[in-house]
């Protein structure tokens, strides 16, 4: 498996999560795959993942993720990208604000076989939190 390999693999995970094709997503995850996301409470599998995508693609249902730069090395691939929608309905219990979100995060993903077999997500939940008015911006000096 070479590193082109796993970037074209994971450029079509995020189309086919910005298209709402679950299951093509789950099909590009490796058996015994894991997840760890911000907030929980440990890794998680495959089907919570989708779970998180759905539950995203719920709440911003013009979500879209952007992948703005990768680098691959041996099994690994890092992805900055960046994700923007409007929130719509419930989010977290936060109710619909109507807002544009636009946040940056990175991920990185470890492949078996031309598949994601672990998935580490780093975003600033915070400034997700103020961008939908929940949480105030910090102050300027």
């Amino acid at each position: 498996m070479s590193t082109e390999s796993n970037k074209t693999t994971s450029r079509r995970f995020q189309e086919e999560f910005n298209n709402r094709h679950w299951d093509e997503c789950a099909r590009l995850l490796a058996p015994g795959f894991v997840t760890y996301q911000p907030g929980a409470p440990g890794p998680l599998n495959a089907e919570a993942f989708i779970q998180i995508g759905q539950m995203f693609a719920t709440a911003f249902p013009d979500l879209r993720v952007t992948i703005q730069d990768q680098i691959a090395e041996n099994d690994r691939v890092a992805t900055r990208l960046s994700f923007s929608g409007t929130h719509r309905a419930d989010f977290q219990g936060i109710p619909a604000t109507n807002r544009i979100i636009d946040v940056n995060g990175v991920v990185i993903d470890r492949y078996v076989d031309d598949k994601i077999a672990e998935h580490w997500a780093l975003f600033d939940a915070m400034e997700l939190m103020q961008q939908l008015g929940v949480m105030p911006a910090p102050q300027t000096a």
